[in-house]
């Protein structure tokens, strides 16, 4: 796609935090502390930045320069950039990246400024979950993040997004209470992955029958837990696990994206 847009000349700005391949894309600009030409100092200061992380410091990196280039002169407001760090402070607790160097800043700063409220959606959200106290990182990782992510993971993908970015009340309030009801779909699916993942337990895992779970919908946590609990068996002699019956399909994108 990025190949594409170079085609018909548009130009292509890649924000990312994976470790990059050697070949890049035909993009304007390539924008990821783990490309392999990154140096070392860089990487290693930046080198474990979630995506909202490096796309912050893209942004003020484009203040910065915007800035130099007088862009902000004849009554052009320059935006307070720390207005976000509430939505940059989420997205690294919820990407489950180390809280270390640049990450802790983040977290550490953007709790204060969602402790503020000046965010509709987060405020919303906060009120439909009854979040009466300041916010810590607990409460991003394990109460407000699911919800935002429960729209992608069975719902539609866009309602986290709007409710970040919406500065309408009434609106706010509506994605937000939607998005709780999706959780807790959400949450219910899970339960019945579990539940048949116990169930391996008990039958004998060697009758040809293969158990998928939607990747998606149990999120970093959710999966991490579930495969502690059938993998636990494989060393206790209960039942014998056939490498061969776990099926990692081509394709997964991001974390847990895809089938098992």
């Amino acid at each position: 796609m990025i190949s594409q847009a170079a085609q018909v000349g548009l130009a292509t700005v890649v924000i990312d935090h994976h470790v990059a391949d050697a070949h890049l894309p035909q993009a304007a600009a390539i924008i990821n502390p783990n490309r392999l030409d990154t140096p070392v100092d860089i990487r290693q200061s930046c080198g474990q930045l979630a995506a909202v992380g490096v796309a912050f410091l893209f942004l003020v990196g484009l203040n910065r320069a915007l800035r130099q280039k007088n862009f902000y002169e004849n009554g052009r407001n320059e935006p307070d950039l720390r207005q976000w760090l509430d939505i940059v402070a989420l997205g690294t607790i919820c990407d489950v990246v180390p809280l270390t160097g640049l990450n802790r800043a983040f977290v550490s700063q953007g709790l204060k400024i969602m402790a503020q409220q000046g965010n509709a959606g987060l405020q919303a959200l906060m009120r439909v979950v009854a979040l009466d106290q300041t916010p810590n990182a607990y409460h991003a990782g394990y109460i407000l993040g699911p919800r935002i992510n429960a729209g992608g993971r069975i719902g539609t993908s866009d309602l986290g997004v709007k409710l970040l970015s919406t500065n309408n009340p009434i609106e706010a309030q509506e994605i937000a209470e939607q998005l709780h009801r999706l959780n807790q779909e959400r949450q219910e699916l899970e339960q019945k992955a579990f539940e048949e993942a116990l169930w391996l337990k008990i039958r004998k895992f060697c009758n040809q029958q293969i158990y998928c779970w939607y990747l998606p919908l149990l999120g970093i946590k959710g999966l991490s837990a579930l495969l502690r609990v059938v993998l636990r068996n494989i060393f206790t002699g209960r039942f014998l696990l056939s490498i061969s019956k776990i099926r990692l399909r081509k394709g997964l994108e991001g974390q847990s994206r895809g089938w098992i």
